[in-house]
Formats: C-alpha cells, sequence, structure tokens
C-alpha cells in the first residue's frame, strides 16, 4: 500500500534525521585523516579500522543551513544515483558562490575493532571516490577467490600518498592498505542510507462532482525495469573543500 510505505519513510527519516554517527575524510591539503564535527578531532593517520564495503553508498549531496540533504543510496541494491538534472537547483545564478550546491558523494561505514564505534568515510573528490572504489573492488576480488569469506571485511591501516598538480601544488589523496581479513560481529551496527523517496502531499478536493464518474477498471501493474579502477588525475579537483 502507497500509504503504508510513505509512513514507513517517515517514520525512518524521523528516527534517524540522517545517519547518526561520525563522519571522517582526508584533507587533501594537509594528508590528515581527521572526523568532520568540532569533537575529537584529532589526526586519525595510522589508524586500524575495519571496514564494511557491502554497505558502501553512493548519490549525490547539498547542504541548506549547514544541515546536509542526501539523495544516495546503497550500492549492493542496485542503487543509480539520478542525473544531476533532476535534482533541481538548476539556475546558476543563485548558487552561492557559483558553486554548485550539489555535490557526487561516496560514503563508505568503518568501524573500530575494538570500541565498536561505527564511522563514515566521507569521499567527495577524485582522489577519495577512487580509494573507495578500489577497496570495495579488493573485497570482490577476495570474496571471489575465497567464498568461504564471504562474512570478512578487510582490516585497513589508514594512510595517504600524494603527487603534483598542475599548478605544482602538493595533493593527498587516501590509501587504505590492507591489513588482515577479519570476521564481523553481528553486533556491530550497520549503516543504511536515509530515504531516497521524499513524501508528496496531495491535496484532496472537497467538492463532490454532480455526477461521480464510472469506476475505472484496473490495468495490470507494469514490471519494474530492471535497474574500474579510476585512473589517477593530475587535475587539481581533489582541492575541494568539504563543506562540513
Amino acid at each position: 500500500m502507497p500509504e503504508l510505505e510513505h509512513l514507513r519513510n517517515f517514520a525512518a527519516a524521523a528516527r534517524r534525521g540522517g545517519f547518526n554517527v561520525p563522519f571522517f575524510r582526508l584533507d587533501g591539503n594537509a594528508g590528515e585523516y581527521r572526523r568532520t564535527g568540532k569533537t575529537n578531532t584529532a589526526a586519525m593517520n595510522g589508524q586500524k579500522l575495519a571496514c564494511d564495503p557491502v554497505d558502501a553508498m553512493t548519490g549525490w549531496q547539498k547542504f541548506e543551513k549547514k544541515i546536509p540533504v542526501y539523495q544516495i543510496g546503497r550500492v549492493a541494491d542496485g542503487y543509480q544515483p539520478p542525473p544531476r538534472e533532476e535534482l533541481g537547483d538548476l539556475n546558476e545564478f543563485e548558487w552561492e558562490n557559483g558553486k554548485d550546491p550539489w555535490t557526487r558523494i561516496d560514503l563508505l561505514p568503518f568501524w573500530d575493532v575494538e570500541s565498536r564505534e561505527v564511522l563514515l568515510f566521507s569521499a567527495s573528490n577524485k582522489g577519495s571516490r577512487d580509494a573507495v572504489a578500489q577497496l570495495v573492488e579488493a573485497y570482490i576480488n577476495n570474496i571471489e577467490a575465497h567464498p568461504e569469506d564471504l562474512n570478512k571485511v578487510p582490516l585497513v591501516e589508514l594512510e595517504a600518498d600524494s603527487y603534483i598538480n598542475n599548478h605544482g601544488k602538493r595533493i593527498f589523496y587516501p590509501v587504505f592498505s590492507i591489513l588482515d581479513w577479519v570476521e564481523r560481529p553481528a553486533a556491530v551496527r550497520r549503516i543504511l542510507p536515509p530515504p531516497v523517496k521524499m513524501l508528496e502531499l496531495t491535496a484532496v478536493p472537497t467538492a463532490v462532482p454532480a455526477t461521480p464518474p464510472s469506476p475505472a477498471k484496473s490495468e495490470p501493474r507494469a514490471p519494474a525495469a530492471a535497474k574500474s579502477k579510476p585512473k589517477r588525475s593530475g587535475k587539481s579537483d581533489m582541492d575541494d573543500e568539504i563543506p562540513f
């Protein structure tokens, strides 16, 4: 029933409001991993975290009054981000500082093997998104080579490398060095994306027509449509700061 789907989306959105876990990212200028909040922002380089590649998410993000708005879904569910032109905000004259408010983003859940704390790695530039893709690819390759490791996930060390861009500036990008493959405890929280579908409220007319129309014949439901390692570029797209 459509009504139940709307209610379910509402309840999930009201309960989560987002992800309710800390985010972290790599500062492409300093080469340091840090949480994006205002507390516990010490550099995380060298920290060892386990990762959930199967829960990788991709899509779009923008900020409204410093609050993130997402159009994002879980890759393993077959989610495909909508084209940019379907997101609205197309009038470039209304963009703040002339910058597109929508940013392509990948999110990858990590967790501390000792404390079980879950964190989300935010990848919104080419170098970070490449690192996420490579780690997901490594997970796939391991499962294909060792089917018995289906419940094992990579334990990585947070490292960084760098290159000099076309403007002579040093740019850092993430490197997730796989140390081992570890069993994933069931008690570790799984991170799911916020509901993608938005609630649509339609006004119901109160006037009753003089002659009610004859009921339309029900029509059969149409079947639902079925829904590489990127090369590193010398461009300076990794200079962009993520507006957390």
